[in-house]
């Protein structure tokens, strides 16, 4: 029999915003990021101040 380990925790969330310009994207990005890591929202991740 296999038996396969999973040694940590992956918490992913995805939803989907449709949004009308670039200011409403900054604007959700803006309010979304507040107080999360900078490091991990490079290349268009998104971390918030509770590591989600």
């Amino acid at each position: 029999m296999d038996v396969l380990f999973l040694i940590g925790c992956i918490i992913v969330g995805l939803f989907y915003l449709n949004c009308e310009s670039q200011e409403e994207i900054d604007y959700f990005w803006e309010k979304l990021s507040q107080g999360g890591d900078p490091a991990a929202q490079q290349c268009g991740w998104l971390k918030d101040e509770f590591g989600v």
